[in-house]
C-alpha cells in the first residue's frame, strides 16, 4: 500500500497536533500555577512556561500550518518562525542560567 500525499499530511497533522497542544497546554500550566506551586522556582516556572509556550508554537506552525497552507507568503511565514524559534531559544537560555545560579547558590 502507497500512502498518498494527503494521508501523509493528514498523519503528520494528527501526530503533530497533540504534540503542540501538549506543550502549549503544559508551558501555560507552568506559568500560571507551577510558579504558585513552587515559589522559589518562580522565574525558572515561568521561563520554562514561555520556552513551552514557544515550542508548541514552533511545532504547530512548521509540521502543520506550512503543510496545510502551502501558498502562504513564505517571507511572513519565516519572520514568524524566526521570531518563535528566537523567542524559544532565550527562553530557554533563561531556565538554564536561572536553574544553575539556583544550583550553585547565587540566587536564593
Amino acid at each position: 500500500m502507497r500512502l498518498t500525499r494527503r494521508m501523509t499530511v493528514g498523519l503528520l497533522a494528527a501526530s503533530a497536533t497533540p504534540w503542540a497542544l501538549l506543550l502549549a497546554v503544559g508551558g501555560l500550566w507552568l506559568c500560571a500555577i507551577g510558579a504558585s506551586r513552587w515559589p522559589s522556582m518562580d522565574g525558572a516556572c515561568r521561563a520554562g512556561g514561555v520556552a513551552s509556550l514557544a515550542a508548541g508554537q514552533l511545532v504547530f506552525a512548521c509540521l502543520v500550518a506550512d503543510r496545510f497552507f502551502p501558498a502562504a507568503d513564505r517571507r511572513l511565514v519565516a519572520w514568524v518562525e524566526i521570531a518563535t524559534c528566537a523567542a524559544l531559544f532565550v527562553a530557554v537560555c533563561l531556565v538554564v542560567v536561572r536553574v544553575s545560579m539556583m544550583w550553585i547558590g547565587g540566587v536564593p
